[in-house]
């Protein structure tokens, strides 16, 4: 994937200083990743009641839901074989909010079924200043690419305790409940006039501490733009310092 934005880029840069000690710690968490494809999203602007997607400094909610073409796929710690999947993605639910482009919260629920039919669920919050709205500044890469956009969750919780999630055990984030995580959301190319796009797709981490447990993955994100994206940023340094050490 390629991530686009100036901002974002910059952001993270800088966070290299923060995150040093948070990426020593690294080998602690372990990460359950949700590759989830072909997402409807549709762009709504509650406030003057009209949908249609604005751009950069757009103000509304885009709202999830799945298609015919939906699926998803799972991995933990970047490794997909072994872990047991064996289900399907069955809805995702919910919306983000922007403000100015902005991220300013959001819920979302994932629903799965595994081979037998039985069916589970996770939800999460999407926290406020934690992201924002990009594009690449190439024509070229912004037809194939569309719109990109991350951000950290928290609030996450797998429905009624249940630690199978479409075969894969997830009892290590049970433990950890309420989960932190960040998601990024790309392949955005809503029609002009609808907004919506039925080709999206979204990447979800959720990210457990294997010797704690209920505590935040590093140390808490601030409220503020600049310091959500840091934090932001030292989530994805663990998520690099681990997977270097895979390859």
């Amino acid at each position: 994937m390629i991530r686009s934005g100036k901002i974002l880029s910059a952001v993270f840069a800088m966070a290299t200083m923060f995150c040093a000690s948070a990426a020593v710690q690294a080998d602690t968490f372990t990460e359950l990743h949700m590759d989830i494809n072909s997402v409807t999203i549709t762009a709504f602007n509650p406030t003057t009641g009209k949908a249609g997607f604005g751009g950069l400094g757009w103000s509304g909610e885009l709202q999830f839901s799945t298609n015919k073409n939906t699926v998803m796929g799972m991995d933990i710690d970047g490794v997909s074989t072994g872990i047991g999947y064996n289900g399907s993605i069955t809805s995702m639910s919910g919306d983000l909010t922007l403000a100015g482009g902005i991220l300013s919260g959001g819920a979302v629920t994932i629903d799965v079924e595994d081979a037998l039919g039985n069916t589970n669920s996770y939800s999460y919050d999407i926290i406020a200043n934690t992201g924002l709205v990009t594009r690449p500044l190439s024509p070229l890469l912004f037809t194939a690419l569309g719109y990109s956009l991350e951000g950290a969750t928290d609030n996450g919780y797998f429905n009624g305790n249940d630690a199978d999630y479409a075969g894969v055990n997830v009892q290590t984030w049970l433990l950890d409940e309420p989960l932190f995580g960040d998601f990024f959301q790309f392949h955005y190319r809503p029609n002009a006039v609808t907004g919506v796009d039925n080709n999206a797709d979204i990447d979800l981490f959720v990210i457990a501490d294997e010797t704690t447990s209920g505590a935040p993955p590093s140390t808490p994100l601030p409220g503020s733009l600049a310091g959500g994206l840091v934090g932001l940023a030292g989530l994805a340094g663990i998520r690099w310092m681990r997977r270097s050490k895979m390859i």
